[in-house]
């Protein structure tokens, strides 16, 4: 197993490329520590790996900064 004993910290880790990745990493032995903003999908995503048997742990970021309603560059 290329991961085991190591620890992956994913982003986006809810669905695409993130999950994508979080799935390979866990089933070839290493632990995902997985973060999304989603929290619904975050959990399927870490039920999925454990229920296969792998490790993962989900975790929703904090937001220091609320939400622009503009994009930044038409901000001014």
């Amino acid at each position: 197993m290329r991961f085991e004993g190591r620890v992956a910290l994913i982003t986006a880790a809810a669905s695409g490329i993130g999950r994508a990745t979080a799935e390979i990493i866990s089933a070839e032995g290493g632990t995902v520590v997985a973060v999304d903003t989603d929290e619904g999908r975050l959990k399927d995503m870490v039920s999925a790996i454990q229920s296969a048997g792998g490790r993962a742990t989900p975790i929703k970021p904090m937001r220091s900064m609320p939400r622009r309603r503009t994009p930044w560059w038409s901000a001014r």
